[in-house]
């Protein structure tokens, strides 16, 4: 996390919300990734323990099993799914993330924030709430278009951000996209861990593993294509650990999300114009956490090579992209101009 560097300009802050975490930047330097959990104590033991009635991202993952864990942003954003829990938590979390991004800074303060590319209106609508008790201006926008923004990419490109609960695949085209120009798979970085888990149980007698060891498993050594190196952890079997070797089952589970991602950029490419598809397939770029997945970016770009001459490439700090756009939007953009900028009007109207 970067030291603050205070001015007398307006504090402005990109803000990335993500499934599994949250990435928040500010004009003044600072930078810092959050897990997108809160956890409310279970009893009055749990309170003494830990000094507090909420704690959040890395320190809840950390009590887990003294915390009621909530995820306010994995199915949706806010009060989508209409849960008072679900609300307070995304309130809190909020709260929480940009409390922390003023370090004691007082002052007006002003926000991009980016969201999934299909958030719902609803959901939009809430987090509009909750964002304004904190922020004199706050601009939403979808999540792919503030990436965009930040590679320099506003059009002829092609976005596909692997994220913990969705994969979204997204053609850019100099606006904010359409539905029609977004496709979302629920094949993600979660439905990984998921499966890695079922195989490692069924493959490997008396071994049980929990969805947090698949996750982490996953996270140290996710590939496609040929291992860069044998996949060998340290299990337990019936309590007793034991050293086994994953490469069959991790290789087989990551490469099962490239049919999936190969067939919906290959749907968005013919959305141009014939003559921009060359540049478009010279233009594709991975980001989120499962863009880090070793080898993914060349097999999807063989995978697409009926088509053309393909570059596909991964994002630099892929959990800090949206947030790192969003933030530049914000620099570029004065939050007096933001109700002119058409944005914020348009997303109930497209239904992005």
């Amino acid at each position: 996390m970067s030291e603050p560097s205070h001015d007398n300009s307006p504090l402005l802050l990109g803000i990335k919300l993500g499934t599994a975490c949250t990435a928040v930047v500010s004009s003044r330097g600072y930078r810092r990734l959050t897990p997108s959990v809160v956890g409310y104590p279970r009893d009055i033991i749990a309170v003494r323990m830990l000094g507090k009635t909420q704690v959040f991202g890395d320190e809840a993952l950390a009590h887990k099993s003294a915390l009621a864990l909530y995820h306010p942003l994995r199915d949706g954003l806010a009060q989508d799914g209409g849960g008072k829990h679900d609300y307070n938590a995304a309130f809190e979390l909020l709260q929480q993330v940009i409390s922390e991004a003023r370090q004691d800074e007082a002052g007006d303060l002003s926000a991009v924030i980016g969201v999934p590319a299909r958030t719902s209106h609803t959901a939009r609508a809430a987090l509009q709430h909750l964002v304004e008790q904190f922020c004199r201006s706050a601009l939403i926008l979808p999540e792919p278009y503030l990436i965009a923004h930040h590679l320099n990419c506003l059009a002829n490109g092609l976005i596909v951000d692997i994220g913990a609960g969705h994969v979204t695949v997204c053609a850019v085209k100099g606006a904010a996209p359409l539905p029609q120009d977004q496709a979302v798979l629920p094949r993600a970085g979660d439905y990984l861990d998921q499966q890695l888990l079922a195989m490692v149980n069924q493959h490997h007698q008396g071994v049980r593993i929990s969805l947090p060891q698949a996750r982490q498993i996953k996270e140290q050594y996710a590939f496609v294509g040929e291992p860069p190196e044998p996949v060998q952890v340290t299990l337990r079997a019936k309590g007793k650990p034991g050293l086994y070797d994953l490469t069959d089952e991790l290789g087989t589970v990551c490469a099962s999300i490239i049919p999936e991602i190969t067939e919906q950029l290959a749907a968005l490419l013919q959305s141009f114009d014939p003559e921009d598809q060359e540049t478009v397939l010279e233009h594709i770029y991975l980001t989120g956490g499962g863009s880090r997945i070793r080898g993914l970016a060349s097999k999807i770009g063989e995978a697409l090579s009926e088509y053309g001459s393909v570059s596909v490439s991964c994002v630099e700090e892929p959990e800090y992209a949206g947030a790192l756009g969003a933030l530049q939007l914000a620099t570029e953009l004065p939050p007096a101009d933001w109700r002119e900028f058409g944005l914020a009007s348009r997303l109930p109207e497209t239904g992005i």
